[in-house]
């Protein structure tokens, strides 16, 4: 028995160097920590991969508000067997890609709104996209730009929806390089 007992023990000091320790996070300084409002942006673009991308994001992430217009834009392009909008607006992009290099940057405007500027890299290149945000229920996207040369994404699901209503296809390529 006391036999029996000393090689038990022995096996378990010969097995303690390989036994899993614990995982700690890296310490972060308080200028790294995000915000939360950072943070929504931050959990969207780590779900994406070449071959994968952020389920449900717009109902998730979208306020109250910008949400209806999303859904009041996918309902009717549904109904219509048509596409409604056709690039993923967080992407910027038609593809899924996975997202790296990303920075963010909050830029509080008052105690409920604020921008996060998002800086990635997707399909070997670096772009750049601002999110309005606003603290409802936790902090929302409230619109989505993509440059100055653009409409921003309210815009774009207004432009859509008048189309679908004209009878249009209400198709919008972000990126439409045959704009005027």
């Amino acid at each position: 028995m006391i036999r029996r007992i000393h090689v038990l023990a022995f096996l378990a000091a010969l097995a303690l160097p390989f036994a899993p320790l614990p995982v700690m996070a890296p310490p972060v300084a308080a200028a790294e920590k995000a915000s939360d409002a950072e943070t929504v942006i931050r959990a969207i673009y780590a779900q994406y991969s070449k071959d994968g991308w952020p389920e449900d994001a717009e109902k998730k992430n979208f306020s109250p508000s910008l949400f209806a217009k999303w859904d009041e834009v996918q309902q009717a392009a549904d109904a219509a067997n048509e596409v409604g909008v056709d690039f993923d607006v967080f992407l910027d992009a038609q593809d899924t890609d996975t997202v790296t290099d990303l920075t963010t940057r909050f830029t509080p405007d008052g105690a409920d709104k604020g921008k996060v500027e998002a800086t990635f890299t997707a399909f070997d290149s670096q772009t750049t996209v601002t999110y309005d945000m606003v603290k409802t229920d936790g902090w929302k996207i409230d619109n989505i730009s993509w440059g100055p040369d653009r409409d921003d994404l309210r815009k774009t699901l207004a432009a859509i929806r008048e189309d679908q209503k004209s009878g249009g296809s209400g198709g919008s390529g972000g990126d439409d390089e045959d704009a005027d």
